[in-house]
């Protein structure tokens, strides 16, 4: 594994935490290739892990790590289910390009960090099957949201030996109109269109807007 930009760690993960949840991800998903360290954090220290398209997932798989070293504000209906917790996925098609000082590509970790931090700066959670409103679409590629789908999250999550136990979410970009259309309709349905439109949570930079 290599590091892309070296830089003090702030999380309060300790470092058995974060070699555990870089372990977990490469089991599933194949080895990082890079790890985008944070050069300015705030309360919470976020990096992207980058793990390249393989034979079997020929696609770019990003994670944060260091969202779940704070728990989230959870309502108290949920505290059995273990929720507090969380980190993010993101995939992309392999035309996506490492280099986060490309403007055309570096939006997507930003949507990620945005995504992440939101949770803290509102005193609220996310969690499977919702959906986030993302501020100046014109900064996130065009899309006005984000949905959230479970990845590894209530009785498959992760379960850290320190006892933190992580859920983790896949992040998919939407536009403005699907995200009218989710919230009217459901994220079933809206699922279902985008089963309909050919529309794979994989991020492809050209797709359509299903909901013209």
């Amino acid at each position: 594994m290599k590091v892309f930009q070296k830089n003090f760690l702030n999380s309060v993960y300790t470092e058995n935490d974060k070699k555990e949840i870089i372990l977990d991800i490469e089991n599933h998903f194949g080895s990082c290739l890079t790890i985008l360290h944070e050069i300015v954090s705030d309360e919470i220290h976020i990096d992207i892990a980058v793990i390249p398209p393989t034979e079997e997932m020929d696609f770019y798989k990003l994670f944060t790590i260091g969202m779940g070293s704070k728990k989230m504000n959870t309502p108290k209906s949920f505290k059995q289910q273990k929720l507090e917790r969380a980190e993010l996925a993101m995939f992309i098609s392999n035309d996506w390009n490492i280099n986060p000082n490309d403007v055309k590509y570096h939006w997507t970790i930003n949507l990620l960090k945005t995504v992440a931090r939101m949770p803290f700066n509102q005193n609220t959670w996310i969690g499977e099957g919702h959906s986030i409103d993302l501020v100046n679409a014109e900064n996130h590629g065009g899309f006005a949201g984000a949905l959230l789908l479970s990845l590894q999250s209530g009785d498959n999550a992760i379960v850290l030996n320190s006892g933190k136990h992580l859920n983790f979410y896949l992040t998919v970009p939407i536009f403005k109109d699907e995200m009218l259309y989710k919230n009217h309709n459901g994220c079933d349905k809206l699922l279902d269109l985008f089963d309909n439109n050919g529309i794979t949570p994989i991020i492809d930079f050209n797709r359509k807007n299903c909901c013209l």
